[in-house]
């Protein structure tokens, strides 16, 4: 019988070699592809420096309660032909957990070495067994009798299981009556796993999925998954464990925690009797006077905010008596910078600002009242909207106000503006209309200019409390409005008054918008606060309160 052509040993070698280096090479390459963040074009733009994962981790040596941590890779390990690769992730608050696990790849690409063909007189070999991947020997080879002989049969012989090697069997020649070739160990089969049985994580155990063994019933655990967020009711309180565990994630959540919803329902009220018990209820504080009518609480994951209409009234050097006064107070908290934003265009009302704002943010607007001037150069020369800078003017004559991304608000004069030093702390928001109305010490400033103080007239502020914390006030005027079956008019308020009024609510910082005919407010679908006439003044920008994805 003629035998086939056998392929040299240093040619398989070789090839398998080339074969492993190019698997390597191309793993490594996509491996090591990372994705290239975005670069804005045609605008200056400011963002906040942390990352989003760090924005959204509370992970603090003080706090370890946080629902969100911040996990970072401490240590990778690779799978390999015979062993699992794993991930250890660890946070800033010290825990640590280990997941992506993945499976060991087996053994592959198998090549011979040390083969050869037996003769009529002396034995052959099958050759060990080698992985083309790792180079791992994988199997002894074993001899092959010589041709020579013909009443031959195996003996010995035993399969190999999960649990034992198996041996190849020894040849026996019934003519020579002696072993004329020896066999060797065969290694243990890998084990035969079932499905897995999969544990669940929760927020006090690690998920992860357990298989058997059908032949030896040996266990192996792998895919693991880290301990997942406490899941708080609508109190705090975990549903799983029981704990307190408030969501401080966000810029300010960790401030007022309490504030917020701990789940991802909504609550929107407008009636003032539903608004004062569930607050009851709820442990918030709101204003007791009776001057005060609540229209509309809001609360969700990222923002809580009350609206009240104040009917009270406000001393008039004009008529020298005390006059009806009426205003709108929106007392605002937000988790993210970024559910307090704005919208501008060169001039359209304010129902228009609403629908743009809210196709661009793909959520209602719950609140909103008009901003500056931002139409007018010459009186708004700098202007930052939403981290995006419009224009900066070198030189600035009016008062300017900053929201940054930090949260924080600033208010300069044209004497203290600095460019340099607003740019280098990330603004969020410019405003430059004016004037500023507190002082350092939260009183009414004594030098505003006289010309800026005005009549009595319609009046939007923006006052500040803390990161996170916001006041913004309409003033109602220029119109006559039925108070117990008489007509009374609403005047307004003076600049002065303005500030009074904000420093009582509180706020350490309070700056003044557009007036008159351009204080308008609009809250849960409507506009609460116009001027008194059939189309109202066009407005060049306004300010929102919305979710945000």
């Amino acid at each position: 019988m003629k035998k086939s052509k056998k392929t040299p040993v240093w040619v398989m070698v070789l090839s398998g070699i080339l074969l492993t280096a190019v698997i390597l090479v191309t793993f490594n390459y996509f491996y090591h592809i990372h994705p290239i963040r975005g670069m804005h074009g045609g605008v200056e733009s400011f963002e906040n420096s942390e990352s989003s994962e760090s924005r959204e981790s509370s992970g603090t040596g003080e706090n370890k309660q946080h629902l969100s941590h911040d996990w970072k890779i401490e240590f990778q390990k690779k799978e390999t032909c015979t062993e699992d690769g794993y991930t250890i992730y660890s946070c800033s608050c010290g825990a640590k957990t280990r997941a992506d696990d993945l499976p060991a790849r087996g053994h592959g690409e198998f090549y011979l070495s040390g083969n050869r063909e037996p003769s009529d007189t002396e034995t052959g070999y099958t050759g060990d067994r080698y992985c083309g991947v790792c180079g791992t020997l994988v199997e002894k080879g074993r001899e092959i009798p010589a041709t020579g002989h013909e009443h031959l049969q195996l003996l010995g012989q035993k399969e190999a299981t999960c649990k034992e090697e198996g041996y190849s069997g020894d040849w026996y020649c019934d003519d020579c009556q002696k072993i004329v070739a020896f066999g060797s160990a065969t290694p243990k089969k890998e084990h035969t796993f079932d499905g897995g049985t999969v544990t669940f994580p929760d927020c006090q155990k690690e998920g992860y999925t357990l298989y058997r063994c059908t032949a030896c019933g040996e266990e192996k655990i792998a895919d693991r998954t880290p301990k997942t967020d406490h899941t708080p009711d609508g109190t705090g309180r975990c549903t799983v464990c029981g704990q307190i565990a408030l969501d401080t994630s966000g810029d300010f959540g960790s401030a007022f925690p309490e504030m917020f919803l701990q789940n991802r329902s909504i609550v929107n009220l407008q009636s003032d009797r539903e608004i004062r018990q569930y607050a009851k209820d709820q442990h918030l504080s709101l204003y007791d006077e009776s001057e005060s009518v609540y229209l509309a609480l809001y609360r969700s994951h990222d923002i809580y905010m009350t609206v009240r209409e104040v009917n009270t009234s406000v001393y008039c050097e004009e008529k020298g008596k005390f006059c009806a006064m009426r205003y709108y107070d929106y007392d605002i908290y937000v988790r993210n910078i970024r559910n307090l934003f704005t919208q501008a265009e060169s001039y359209a009302s304010l129902e228009t600002y609403v629908e743009q704002a809210e196709s661009y943010s793909g959520n209602p607007v719950i609140g909103a009242v008009n901003g500056d001037y931002t139409g007018s150069r010459e009186n708004c020369r700098v202007a930052l909207r939403n981290g995006t800078l419009l224009r900066k003017g070198d030189t600035i004559t009016r008062d300017v106000c900053v929201l940054y991304y930090d949260g924080t608000m600033e208010i300069f004069t044209p004497q203290t503006y600095d460019w340099t030093y607003i740019s280098e702390k990330k603004p969020y928001q410019i405003w430059n209309f004016g004037p500023g109305l507190l002082d350092a010490d939260s009183n009414f400033r004594n030098d505003i200019d006289s010309n800026l103080l005005g009549e009595m007239d319609p009046r939007t502020a923006m006052g500040y409390y803390a990161p996170g914390h916001y006041a913004l006030v309409v003033v109602d005027g220029r119109k006559t409005i039925e108070v117990d079956g008489r007509k009374t008019n609403l005047y307004g308020m003076y600049i002065e008054q303005l500030a009074l009024l904000m420093k009582e609510l509180g706020c350490v910082a309070a700056y003044n918008m557009d007036g008159g005919d351009s204080s308008q407010a609009y809250l849960n679908g409507e506009q609460i606060r116009s001027a008194n006439r059939e189309e109202q003044r066009r407005l060049t920008d306004i300010i929102c309160v919305g979710e945000r994805s």
